[in-house]
């Protein structure tokens, strides 16, 4: 289990906070410990939701390691205050994060293709009652050679201790028209599962790769012919088969709901070369089509 040491024994070694910006609402606080390579985070408010985590982060760990899971940040030790866990110390893992390598483009689409292929596997390994839950493209870090790692893993949530949130969004509207037994709680939060981290991942690639259009909202016609270009482009099998499994659903509240969130990168054009490379529309009628909506958007702006 968990080594626990004292926070006063690493004061002294806390060099710098670091900025939350993947959450700026977060109830706790991120520090550095340059020379050991090191990271501390600690606890200031929500002491509840923290004992939730808590009660998480051991169950995950006496049941995987990161000898089975090198790509989840497992804590180093647990660190106590007055006789109280306030927090943890982790490795420092130096790369970018997903959200910035989308946004910028800060690698080429193989390698990016080959870091979701990468996240898809650590879902499909997990034990079918340990979910990442907290799936999105800031909590995860890439380094130079497009090694990945999930970061937060006290956000976990698992069966037989607590199912936490994931950053699923639903509109008011389109909630009160779906299967709520079935994929929702009572509060209307979301029930974690294994099809929740499966939808998060296919959220950031569709982001990715469509610039925010939902393929689920396709015509039957339509649907098949973007699998069969997903195939022709070299989407890796993990994907599709992940496509698949939520497709196979109805109703399942990924179909109706909208990706709200944008990449402002020539990865947008993806779009476009599926229209064309599945002769959907020609060059010429996309780009009459494409002018005439930026038109009648300012018109309605």
């Amino acid at each position: 289990m968990f080594t626990t040491i004292s926070i006063s024994t690493i004061q002294n070694k806390i060099i710098e906070e670091i900025p939350l910006n993947n959450n700026p609402n977060a109830y706790s606080k991120i520090f550095l410990i340059p020379q050991n390579k090191q990271i501390v985070k600690i606890y200031y408010k929500d002491w509840e939701l923290w004992d939730k985590n808590l009660v998480n982060l051991k169950l995950i760990c006496n049941q995987i390691s990161s000898f089975d899971f090198p790509e989840i940040v497992f804590p180093l030790a647990l660190l106590e205050s007055n006789n109280y866990i306030v927090g943890y110390l982790m490795p420092y893992i130096e790369g970018d994060i997903l959200d910035e390598i989308l946004t910028f483009g800060l690698k080429s689409k193989q390698n990016i293709l080959l870091i979701f292929n990468k996240i898809a596997s650590v879902i499909n390994r997990l034990p079918p009652n340990i979910h990442i839950g907290d799936l999105h493209s800031k909590n995860i870090i890439v380094t130079k050679n497009s090694d990945i790692f999930l970061i937060d893993i006290d956000g976990f949530s698992i069966d037989n201790g607590y199912l936490l949130t994931c950053p699923i969004n639903i509109n008011e509207n389109i909630f009160h028209s779906l299967p709520k037994s079935k994929y929702f709680n009572k509060d209307c939060s979301v029930k974690i599962s294994k099809n929740t981290d499966i939808y998060c991942l296919l959220k950031i690639f569709f982001t990715w790769l469509l610039g925010g259009i939902n393929p689920f909202l396709f015509s039957k016609k339509k649907f098949k012919l973007f699998l069969k270009y997903l195939n022709i482009i070299g989407i890796p099998k993990e994907i599709i088969k992940m496509i698949y499994t939520i497709k196979k659903h109805r109703n399942n509240y990924l179909i109706p709901s909208l990706f709200l969130c944008f990449y402002d990168s020539i990865d947008r054009i993806s779009y476009k070369d599926f229209l064309i490379t599945m002769k959907i529309i020609d060059k010429e009628n996309y780009y009459n089509s494409f002018i005439n909506q930026i038109i009648g958007d300012k018109k309605n702006g």
